[in-house]
């Protein structure tokens, strides 16, 4: 499976280490022990379809919330630099935990031709902050599966997996479709939030 740096040849945006490990850990504990909600398909409602996205949206601390978008949000010249794009906002960010069976299937974040969601707003830069790593089923803190995937870098068929990753924080341009595997073992935590 190709490492994140692989995917800077196609424009994308990677750092390891954007979250140090004991960050990392102490945000994904947060995550599992304060539960949520089942995430949404859509901006303009609250429409939960677990076929097309079957994730937890959690409830985490506003101290934790601020440590990590405050992070985020110190990245935003970097990201608009890298992307040649004139962002200037950040949304709430989403904190994420996906069991066994979670997935998000093929999608983008924004429609290809720029226009505005149906609630008025235009996601450029999708951000995707990855708080625990792919492992075998036996060692703590990890899951398999649920392999964050893009398409159309080498064909409109061709998905290639990025490799999770305690830390990683991988950016892209919101029209692009991706999509999450289903989790086949252990919890997987992430952060996502896009820059406008």
């Amino acid at each position: 499976m190709p490492e994140a740096a692989f995917f800077t040849r196609f424009g994308l945006f990677a750092a390891e280490e954007f979250l140090d490990g004991a960050t990392s850990a102490r945000v994904a504990a947060e995550i599992r022990e304060r539960g949520g909600r089942p995430a949404t398909v859509s901006l303009s409602a609250e429409h939960v379809d677990e076929a097309y996205r079957r994730t937890t949206l959690a409830d985490v601390s506003e101290a934790t919330r601020t440590l990590v978008e405050d992070r985020l949000r110190a990245s935003l010249p970097a990201m608009a630099r890298h992307f040649d794009e004139p962002v200037e906002d950040m949304e709430r960010a989403q904190f994420l935990l996906y069991r066994e069976g979670d997935h998000f299937r093929r999608h983008s974040d924004s429609p290809p031709t720029g226009k505005p969601s149906p609630d008025g707003t235009v996601r450029r830069i999708s951000l995707v902050l990855f708080l625990n790593g792919e492992g075998e089923a036996d060692r703590a803190d990890s899951y398999g599966g649920g392999q964050l995937t893009f398409y159309g870098l080498m064909g409109e068929t061709v998905g290639l997996p990025v490799a999770g990753r305690p830390g990683l924080l991988v950016a892209f341009r919101s029209e692009l479709v991706h999509a999450v595997t289903p989790v086949t073992h252990g919890e997987r935590c992430t952060v996502v939030s896009w820059f406008r």
